[in-house]
This record gives C-alpha cells, sequence and structure tokens, in this order.
C-alpha cells in the first residue's frame, strides 16, 4: 500500500484494527472510507444549499407580504419551504380588519338565522 493514500489519514482515523489487515484489505478499507467521507461532504452540501434555497423563498414571501395592499381586502399565503434540516410552514393571514370585521359579523348573523329557522 503507498503512503500517499494512507497520508490522508492521520494513524488516530483508524480503527486499532487496520494495522491487522492485509494490504488488499487495508486497500479496500481505505477506499470504503474515502466514499463515506465523500457521501458525508455531498450530503453536507445538500443540506447548505437547501438552506439558502429557504433563505430565498422566505424572502420572496416576506417580499410579497410587505408589497400586498391590504386595503379592502382578505389574503392568506401558505407555502412550505424546504430547509437543510426539516420542513418550515409559513401561513400568514391577514388584511384590513375594518373590511374583515363586517365579513364576520355577517357571516354571525347568517349563521344564527339558520339555527333559529332549524331550531
Amino acid at each position: 500500500m503507498s503512503n500517499t493514500e494512507l497520508s490522508r489519514y492521520e494513524s488516530q482515523d483508524l480503527p486499532t484494527f487496520f494495522w491487522q489487515l492485509n494490504e488488499e484489505e487495508q486497500q479496500k478499507y481505505l477506499q470504503q472510507m474515502t466514499r463515506d467521507e465523500l457521501e458525508v461532504r455531498k450530503k453536507a452540501l445538500e443540506k447548505v444549499q437547501q438552506s439558502k434555497i429557504a433563505e430565498h423563498d422566505m424572502a420572496v414571501v416576506q417580499g410579497n407580504i410587505q408589497a400586498m395592499d391590504a386595503s379592502k381586502k382578505y389574503y392568506e399565503i401558505y407555502q412550505k419551504i424546504e430547509t437543510g434540516s426539516g420542513e418550515v410552514q409559513v401561513k400568514v393571514q391577514g388584511g384590513d380588519p375594518r373590511f374583515i370585521a363586517p365579513i364576520i359579523g355577517t357571516a354571525g348573523v347568517i349563521l344564527m338565522g339558520l339555527l333559529y329557522l332549524l331550531l
């Protein structure tokens, strides 16, 4: 086995049984360690990328909320954002309270009228 391959890893990184393996087994073990290391790096980069995308998505949602004209309108925004560490669900409801209050009041009166008719 070449010293170049072993020089990638410090002796404390290698398990004690490594030195008891024959040269072919040592070679296979080092190849597996390299594959595992590459896989871990790949997953870490994917998570960082997902987090960057999520950061952008959150900025877009925030921009959309700030740009909304809430005058005489009711709005609801719902978005799922995938991050490197999981999923974030954003749900925003709002609007002009002078517009929402009459709608809620009207709906309440209609419901009370229906209950009165049914009973």
